[in-house]
Formats: C-alpha cells, structure tokens, sequence
C-alpha cells in the first residue's frame, strides 16, 4: 500500500509553524502541499489531534454547503433502496423529484425547478448513486439493421421523387406508428447505487402503471393527425360510454376506444382509419406503416385503399433508423409524456382508479402531442432517410439512384 504522503504528525507540525509564522506560500511548499491545504489543516486542527492518536489520516470532514434537509435525504435514500432492492421500477431524477416534493413540502419552497434538479445532483454524489443504463435494454447494435434501413431509404425516396416533381407530394407522405403509455412509465436508465454489475427493473404492471396505447400520425411536412387512443375496456361498457362523453373526443384534439387489453386488433385498426385517417383524406396519400401483422391484413388494406391512400411497410427489424416516428419523434414524445406527469403528481396525489387515469392519460397524450413541434415531425422524415435533401434538378426533382433489384435465390 503507498504510504500516506502527508500524516496526522506532519499536519500538526505544519499546522504549528502556521500559527506561529502564519499561512504562506513558501511554508506550503516545504510542506508539499498548497496553500488553501495549509489554511484548511489549520482550520481543523482539533479533529487532526483528536485522530492522530489511532489513525496516520485525517476524519472526513463536511464540504461544501450544509445540507438543507437532512431528513428528507435519510427518506429518500430509504425510498431508492427500496426500489432497488425490489426492482420494483426504474428511478429517474423526475421520481427523486416528485417524491422529494411530497415528503418535504418546503423542498419547492423559494425554488426553482433547475436548482431542485441541482440539489438532486448533488444528492446522488453524496450518497453514492449513479444513473445507470438498464442491462436487459440496448444491447443490440445499430450496425446489425443499418444496411437493411439504408436499402428501405433509398427505395422510398427514389419512389416518392418517381410520384411527382417538386415538394408538394410529401404534405400528403405520412407516417403512423403505435406506442404504449404508462402513467409510470419505464425509461432506459435508472439512478442505483455504484459499482452495481447488472442493473435490471421488473417489467409489467403496477399499482400507478394504468395504460393505453395511442396512434400517432403525421406528414413529412409537420401535419398532424389527431391522436387516437386506445383503453382497456369493453365497447358499449360504462367505461367506453364514458370515453364518448370525454370532452377532447373527436374534437379535433383526440380519438378514444376501448379494447379488451388496450392492444391494436383488425377492429382497432379499422376505426382508427374510420375515424382518424379518412376525415382527414384530400387527395392521393403514401403512408407508412411498421411490419405488424394487422397492418398487412386484406380488410385494413382495403380500407386504406378506399381512402385513395397507397401503403408501404418498414422492414422488420429496421423501424428504429427507418421508421420517422421512432427515430425522433416518439422520444420528444415520451419526454413530455414524462415532464406532464412530474407537473401532475408535483402537487397532485397519485391516480387511485381508472376513472382518474382515463383523464390523466387523455390530458397527458393530449398536451404532449401538442408540444411536439412540426420541426421535429420534419426531422424524422430527414434521419430515417426518406426524404432527399441538397441540390434539386431543374424540374424540381432530386437524382435518385435507382435501386438494385433482389437477388433471386
């Protein structure tokens, strides 16, 4: 072990020199250390005394400011190891945030939410925390489908310039996609203790986890389409009559059902397309669909055809660098899914029935596709390659190469 370079004896016998001679330059460097040191040494000279007698080192001392809520702190570190040790969900700042909020009323008192977030920081440092990526998620490389989004890419955007000259034709390209949401929902990363080898959250239903799936859609432009969402219910129930009375429903701002699992069947697809895509229809449209199966299916096709809309499926595999909604929207999504939520239970109690989670969930998804700005839309068309960008010909058009035709096996 490499010997202490400077021992509780050394201090003291710097810490005398200091008293006599006073805190200098010159007496820190024959003493190898730096001046602050000195003046810190001699700012704790008791508790150097005190611990030269059993120990070479020096007791730890408190640095920095003083804690403002030392038994909020003791609570909440309570709280995530408990989380932890149960894997129960995955802990994120906005948790520590919500639920420093509710032990400590006066932890938002006079302060603002950046310096709540500071303070936070500075709790995970103290108490020996990190955030950390969920070992079960993630794993696969982007390299593996890479090849795969690129083909897709470059066969639609040589279809599209193929449709027609100029811009016009992609206010009427679109993109849906399907995405589940929580009232608590799981991130990719969690805050947990060091030094942890696997970091795993247990997957699956809680008390607080109500959920609903919700179909979002828009044009390569930044239109876009009302949301639909999805619940867990009977159709022609109380709780599907209930929905019909929601006053966001087919107001131009949301499009609720109800499915026996929240899940997307035939029949969901098919109202989707009744109630949300057709109303819409002006003119001949592309849309973009993921692999699922009920997309594929004769009756949906059919539908859509019938709405003068023309389909295309991502490659399986490839939807997270092919598909628009999945490599940049559905993050800012999910984000103000989340931001909505921590607003919500800052200084609301937590959802105790579905009743309470249907108007959640409906004002959340509501609010947080309003916050998606039509740049970001627009963006997601760009990255996943659909949409050509630079120098156009004369005619309006972009050179796209053709595709290379399969090879036959």
């Amino acid at each position: 072990m490499r010997e202490a370079l400077h021992t509780n004896a050394h201090r003291l016998k710097a810490v005398d020199a200091a008293c006599e001679s006073g805190v200098s330059t010159s007496l820190a460097s024959e003493n190898k250390c730096h001046r602050s040191t000195l003046y810190r040494w001699t700012k704790r000279r008791q508790d150097i005394e005190a611990a030269a007698a059993g120990s070479t080192t020096i007791l730890q001392g408190r640095r920095g400011p003083k804690v403002a809520f030392p038994e909020l702190e003791k609570k909440l570190l309570d709280w995530v190891r408990d989380i932890r040790k149960n894997k129960v969900r995955a802990v994120t700042s906005r948790c520590l945030l919500m639920m420093s909020a509710h032990l400590e009323p006066r932890f938002l008192l006079g302060r603002s939410k950046q310096a709540a977030v500071e303070y936070l920081r500075r709790f995970r440092s103290r108490n020996g925390l990190s955030v950390r990526r969920i070992t079960h998620k993630g794993r696969r490389k982007r390299s593996e489908v890479q090849v795969v989004a690129d083909e897709f890419g470059l066969a639609m955007r040589h279809k599209m310039e193929m449709f027609s000259a100029g811009t016009e034709k992609y206010n009427h390209f679109y993109n849906m996609d399907q995405t589940s949401i929580y009232i608590d929902m799981n991130p990719k990363t969690t805050i947990t203790f060091r030094g942890k080898r696997d970091v795993d959250v247990v997957q699956g239903m809680s008390e607080n986890s109500f959920r609903a799936s919700v179909f979002l859609c828009a044009s390569a432009t930044g239109k876009k389409l009302p949301a639909f969402i999805v619940f867990s219910g009977a159709t022609g129930g109380p709780f599907h009559c209930e929905l019909q009375a929601h006053p966001l429903h087919k107001a131009d701002e949301v499009v609720l059902t109800v499915q026996k699992n929240a899940y997307c069947d035939e029949r969901i697809m098919i109202e989707w397309v009744n109630e949300v895509w057709t109303p819409s229809v002006t003119f001949c449209r592309m849309l973009l669909l993921d692999s699922l199966k009920v997309h594929k299916m004769g009756s949906v096709r059919a539908k859509l055809e019938e709405a003068m809309t023309g389909v295309d499926f991502v490659s399986a595999g490839a939807t997270g660098l092919a598909q628009p909604m999945d490599v940049s929207v559905m993050r800012v999504f999910k984000h103000w899914c989340r931001e909505l939520y921590v607003q919500h239970h800052i200084t609301n109690d937590f959802s105790l029935n579905a009743k309470e989670g249907l108007r959640l969930i409906t004002s959340i998804v509501h609010e947080a596709w309003r916050a998606v700005p039509p740049e970001t839309l627009q963006r997601g068309f760009v990255k996943a390659g659909l949409v050509p960008i630079g120098p156009r010909m004369v005619d309006g058009t972009f050179r796209v190469a053709e595709p290379p035709a399969p090879e036959l096996a």
